[in-house]
């Protein structure tokens, strides 16, 4: 009897330390899939920032040559306006119930197609 109770005992030592053995084991799993997990989410998150604010940066400096662009196409149309009097009406000034001459303009484009021209 004595030789069944020791086996019981031991068998019941044996099936502890398995159970605890396999509840490190499944412990020690856990941490490992958790820090893997975190750290994926940590380098995801960074690639994503950077990868955003590189995106920014390059739209930032788009719109910039855009806008120099638009400007440099403005001085190319203002070098190519011709402003030529076309003629001369009589207003009235209210205040000093003058009639005055004013001259007025009328800004014409140059046609850079056509080879020829007109300078008056």
């Amino acid at each position: 009897m004595q030789l069944v109770a020791e086996k019981e005992f031991v068998i019941s030592m044996l099936t502890t330390s398995h159970d605890l053995h396999v509840l490190r084991i499944d412990q020690r799993e856990d941490a490992l899939v958790r820090n893997s997990n975190e750290w994926i989410t940590s380098v995801i998150d960074d690639f994503h920032e950077h990868t955003e604010m590189r995106r920014n940066r390059e739209r930032i400096i788009e719109i910039h040559h855009f806008i120099e662009h638009q400007r440099d196409l403005a001085d190319e149309i203002e070098d190519e306006v011709i402003i030529q009097p076309v003629f001369s009406e009589e207003f009235l000034d209210a205040d000093a119930g003058n009639v005055q001459r004013v001259e007025m303009a009328v800004i014409e484009p140059v046609d850079l197609a056509s080879p020829e021209v007109q300078e008056d």
